[in-house]
């Protein structure tokens, strides 16, 4: 399973990536744009959206996700 997490506390970030690259591949983006070029480039089984963002809502970016992925819930 491949997990995409787009959080700006690069702290919680961090603790995220460590307990779930025990079982997982873990990409971190830090900003919506991030996350976007990141999914782009695709294969994510699961995407962890925080809802603020410095340059957006992440839920304006599920949406955009969805639109891109018709697979993304």
């Amino acid at each position: 399973m491949k997990i995409l997490i787009i959080e700006d506390d690069e702290r919680l970030a961090d603790r995220l990536r460590v307990i779930l690259r025990s079982r997982y591949v873990v990409d971190v983006a830090f900003t919506s744009n991030e996350g976007i070029t990141l999914f782009s480039h695709g294969g994510y089984d699961l995407v962890l959206v925080d809802f603020h963002l410095p340059d957006g809502s992440g839920l304006e970016l599920c949406d955009y996700f969805r639109g891109e992925d018709s697979a993304v819930a």
